[in-house]
């Protein structure tokens, strides 16, 4: 089985948790790809706000543009003003061939219970394009001590729903 771990980062929590899912699913024999999702111009606090806001879409400087060849794809997000990151929006636009193929989103977020509904805004547009999200999970960032065991579950559930034997 191929998998890709792809995540926008801003301050490395998600980096933290994409690194840690990959690492897991390496000690399950999987195939990892990691690779982040970069946009031209990284930016501020506020600004991110606002372009979170309007569910901008920046121009990307590096993204997996294809994802085909992968059995399952985990693609992370840090939650800004209950939203998405914008280089998601862009990322999820840019997505070519996705129709079928395997998804598990996950989202990282400064308020615990603040993932939900990003994570079901970016499951709704996958969904809608044909893929299939076979799971989701919302990470906390003030409980980075629980992170590794959530990731734990997260990859082992993503992994029982795309058809991997445990």
């Amino acid at each position: 089985m191929k998998a890709l771990v792809t995540f926008y980062s801003r301050t490395g929590t998600t980096e933290q948790v994409a690194g840690l899912l990959a690492d897991r699913l390496c000690s399950e024999g999987i195939e990892v790809t990691v690779a982040p999702i970069r946009t031209e111009k990284v930016p501020g606090v506020f600004s991110g706000i606002l372009q979170a806001r309007v569910s901008a879409r920046p121009t990307l400087s590096q993204a997996v543009a294809d994802t085909g060849g992968y059995d399952l794809v985990f693609i992370g997000f840090p939650v800004w003003a209950g939203r998405p990151a914008p280089a998601v929006n862009s990322f999820l636009s840019g997505l070519k061939s996705a129709a079928g193929q395997k998804f598990a989103p996950f989202a990282t977020c400064g308020i615990s219970g603040g993932h939900q509904a990003p994570l079901s805004q970016v499951s709704s547009h996958l969904t809608g394009i044909g893929c299939r999200v076979v799971t989701s999970r919302g990470f906390w960032r003030g409980n980075r001590s629980a992170f590794r065991q959530s990731v734990d579950e997260f990859a082992k559930q993503a992994l029982k729903a795309a058809g991997k034997a445990q």
